[in-house]
């Protein structure tokens, strides 16, 4: 997410939380070889309206949601 925020193309294995916001292009099977690493390298260098797409994903992760989440989970616990 730190590199989506600095406008950085990424790819990622996929599974986890990251295939929830990645575009298809920038996810790899879990079975990747080499020459499908390349294409999708390949793939990606290209398209320019990833940055944007990445730039926007990650709007809705900022430290004030987490803190709100992680104050709301405590509290329902009975924590705070």
């Amino acid at each position: 997410m730190e590199a989506m925020a600095c406008g950085c193309k990424v790819l990622r294995v996929e599974g986890g939380g990251a295939s929830e916001f990645l575009p298809e292009q920038e996810i790899l099977p879990r079975n990747f070889n080499a020459e499908t690493l390349a294409k999708r390298i390949l793939t990606i260098t290209d398209n320019d309206d990833l940055v944007e797409q990445n730039l926007e994903a990650v709007k809705q992760y900022t430290w004030d949601k987490v803190y709100e989440e992680t104050r709301n989970v405590l509290e329902s616990l009975g924590e705070l």
